[in-house]
Parts: C-alpha cells; structure tokens; sequence
C-alpha cells in the first residue's frame, strides 16, 4: 500500500474532515485526495513514467503535500530537496539524482536559472508561480485541466516512490532509496508511536519538509488534523497550540530551551492545557532540559529516535511518563535491533557498542552509493552508527554518532557527554563539543558556546565548569548566536571544527 493509497482510503471515509491546516488555509482529505489524482493524471500527460525522479523543491506547504502524493502515484520517485540549501549543494543534488521534472516556485526557480540549463535530463519546470509568456508550467493550470479520475498506473509495494536526503551532516548529502511498502509501514508504525487517533490535532512549527511529511503520513493514517504554525517563532506556534487546543506538538530541542527562557508572564498569554504530548526529535533531548520542561509546563516530553534510511523512527520514549532519564526510548513493536561490537557480534545488555536494526520502514539503501550502502546495510539490517547500549528493561541510551567521538589524551569522549555537563550551567542555552588540532599537535576540545538571553560569561568560566561536571578542559571555547545547523536543525560539527 502507497500513501497515495492511505490518503484515498482516508478521503473515502473521512473525505470532509480537515486533513491540514496551514495558515489560513484548510484542507480536507477530499480535496487533497482530488488535487493529488489531478497532478498524478497532468504528470503521466507529460510523460512522467515510472522510476522518473521529479524534485519537488517547495517550502513546508499544502502545495508540498499534494506535490508528494501526485508523484507518488504515477510510479515517478518524489524527490523533496529542503529549500535552504545552498545552491552548490542543490547543483550536486541535482547532478546526483537527475530529475526529468522539477515543481518549484518563485524566488528557488530564479535562484536556480543558472544551473538548470546545465541538466539536460530536466524536460519539464513546473511552477506555483510561472512567470508569463515563460516555457515554465502552470502547476495550477495543469491541475485545472486533468482529470480528478485516480490514476491509472499499476503501482507495487515494493516499488521505489521516494528518494529522501540526508541533510549531509557529515558529508555529502545520500539519497534513501523508499519504497511503497516502507512508507506505509512507516505511517502505521509512526501514529501508533506517538498515540495519534482520529481525534488528534497535531500542530508543528515550520519544520523541513520531509519532517513534515512524516508528520502528516501519520496523522493522515488515524484520519487526525495536522496544523502548522505557518509564520516562524515560538510566539506563533503556542499561539496556534492554543487556537487549534493542539493534543501534540512536535519540535526540536533547540525550542523547548527556549520556551523555558520565556518569562512567566509571557507563558500565561497561551492556553497549553489541551496538549497531551510533545515530541521532540532531530537532535538529543538531554535530560536536563526534560526536567526542567516537565517541572514548569506538566508536560514529559518524548524523545523520539528519527533516519534518513527510517519511515518512522525506532525508538521513543513512553508516552506514559515511565521511560528512564537520559533514554532515548524502548525500540517500536515490529523492531529488531541490537547492539554489536567492532566485529558485529552482538552484545549483551548494557554494554557500548553500534546500534543496528531492521524494519518493514527501513530503507533498501543508497541510490548511486554502491559502497556506502555495502557498508551500511548487511542482510536486511542496518548500521546506524550510532554508539549506544541497551538495558535489561530494552531502553536505549545513545552516546554520540561513532563518527564524532572526540580522541582526548588516548581517551574517548561522546560530544553529548561533554555538552549535557555544560548544560548544566545556568548560563549556558546552548552548546556543541568538537575534537580540533590542539596546539601539540593531538585532538583538543573546542565549545561552542550559546548564552542565555542577558547574561554574559568568559571563556575561562566555561573551561572551569567543564573540567568540574565533565573533567575534561577546553583548549577553545567560542561565544555565538546560534549554533550552525543543517537545514534538518541537526548541528553542523564540521563548521565548528572549521571543516568546509
């Protein structure tokens, strides 16, 4: 089953019911179900076939959701590409996938004029805006003139339908090669998760798209109502948790410190008291910050494990409160997993190792990554490379991406050790540790450093109070404004280290 599929089997029940709300605009299943048939039917005209990529380059939007759907169901390979990136990053994405159609909109399609003309492969420019007398395509002109009729391609589970990016925290940006039958595993998996229902009012801030995609998939699922706070900046999201009585939200780390910076009487301008569950993902939660937004707001927040290569994250922390601190949660029912050592034996509990896995929303690798996805998936099962140890009780706790552990004095530390030491500072709002040439020559600890709003430190206080929480000193500790993120919200180590 498609979630082309899932979508029509929800409009045929629920076809009056508001799947989405996005700023003022609302969107019920039936229309999204008919607009997604229309474009599916105006992309097949073009002859949009089978195993064709067509990157959709839009910003969080109803247009982005009807896009996906509409090229899922011809048999093409949606291609979401995150509009932040840069434009040498989006020439390579390019380069890499070569797409035959692209859906965009103006300013990106301006942006992107110069390298466009250098991918032959790309037949057909689709905009929500085409300038006139422009070869470009009317994305609503083609609607308006295709059938509503469901389309009419035979489509398979085990079909390719999506082709996900990494945000290349690390390097390069890998295409996931989704099929049909991961994705709706994955919308399955993912609502039971996080306990959604038909009742559910799911509101998010201006996620990624592909965040956002993963969120609707599952509300749409239990027939619940996605809502995204449309204009950035906490002020708008708990004003739309309170206009909407949200039942779950959805965000990042990075927010819920700053909702606890919030005085007092600006937190009593909004109404919370509909909210049953926050999830948070993308990065991890540290348990300070967890405690400290269940003691002011009575809300446990829900730490929920997410990949690139995953529909459905695997693993997330109870939704009754009872998960243990510091965990990232109990792996999902229909799960396998494991921790294993350098050779790939599994280990018994409690000892650090690699987490590797297996699922019906796993991806089946790489697409033009021969060797990456050789190295990353063996017999069904994936590394994640994540290091990390599993309890007697099946808690996760994750120490750090194996990639990122710092070498100190012959010693090995996990970044999210160090950072949730300084946390602990009152000072600090936010921080990242990284391993960088120390002055003889050996790995050093470098701090990133972002201060609470209207306090002032040194770089000598921050050392201080690193060697007393985490014993370790900082050869450098440098004071921002904001962390340098990928445009998943992930922070970038390689900027920190001064890596390209």
């Amino acid at each position: 089953m498609s979630l082309g599929t899932v979508l029509h089997r929800t409009a045929m029940k629920h076809g009056s019911k508001t799947a989405i709300v996005y700023a003022t605009e609302k969107l019920t299943y039936g229309e999204w179900d008919e607009r997604s048939h229309r474009l599916a039917n105006a992309l097949t005209s073009l002859g949009i076939d089978k195993g064709d990529r067509v990157v959709i380059l839009l910003p969080t939007s109803i247009e982005f959701m009807v896009s996906y759907v509409g090229v899922i169901s011809t048999g093409a390979w949606a291609t979401p590409i995150d509009v932040r990136f840069s434009i040498d990053e989006l020439d390579f994405l390019f380069q890499d996938c070569q797409p035959k159609a692209l859906i965009s909109i103006d300013p990106y399609l301006r942006a992107l004029a110069p390298l466009l003309s250098r991918h032959t492969g790309l037949k057909h420019v689709i905009s929500l805006s085409p300038p006139p007398n422009s070869s470009i395509l009317s994305y609503q002109k083609l609607l308006a003139d295709a059938p509503a009729r469901a389309p009419r391609r035979r489509i398979s589970e085990g079909d390719i339908c999506h082709l996900r990016y990494s945000s290349g925290t690390t390097g390069k940006p890998k295409g996931a090669l989704a099929s049909n039958s991961s994705e709706e595993a994955g919308a399955r998996m993912g609502s039971q998760a996080m306990g959604l229902s038909e009742t559910s009012v799911f509101v998010m801030p201006l996620l990624p798209p592909s965040w956002f995609l993963y969120m609707v998939a599952y509300v749409t699922y239990v027939a619940g109502a996605a809502v995204v706070a449309a204009e950035p900046g906490l002020d708008n999201l708990l004003q739309t948790i309170t206009r909407y009585k949200g039942t779950a939200f959805m965000n990042i780390p990075p927010v819920l410190t700053e909702m606890l910076n919030m005085p007092e009487e600006t937190a009593r301008k909004y109404d919370l008291s509909s909210l049953k569950t926050c999830i948070v993902s993308g990065m991890p939660l540290r348990h300070e910050v967890a405690r400290q937004f269940q003691e002011r707001f009575g809300i446990s927040p829900v730490s929920f494990l997410g990949y690139t290569e995953t529909a459905c994250g695997p693993a997330i922390q109870p939704l009754d409160g009872s998960g243990k601190p510091g965990a990232t949660g109990k792996m999902l029912p229909g799960w396998e997993y494991k921790i294993v050592d350098e050779s790939g034996q599994a280990l018994p509990p409690d000892h650090l190792g690699e987490l590797v896995f297996r699922s019906p929303a796993l991806v089946s690798g790489y697409y033009n990554r021969p060797q990456a996805t050789a190295e990353a998936f063996h017999d069904g099962w994936f590394s994640s490379g994540d290091m990390g140890r599993i309890d007697e009780d099946g808690f996760l706790f994750l120490s750090g991406r194996k990639k990122e552990i710092i070498s100190l004095n012959g010693k090995e530390v996990f970044p999210l050790d160090v950072e949730e030491a300084v946390l602990a500072n009152p000072k600090v709002a936010e921080v990242a540790a990284a391993e960088i040439p120390g002055k003889t020559g050996k790995g050093a600890l470098k701090l990133a450093v972002v201060l609470k709003k209207g306090v002032s430190a040194t770089a000598r206080e921050i050392d201080d109070f690193c060697q007393q929480r985490a014993g370790l000193a900082a050869e450098e500790v440098e004071f921002l404004n904001a962390l340098p993120r990928t445009p998943s919200g992930k922070v970038r180590r390689t900027t920190l280290k001064g890596v390209a």
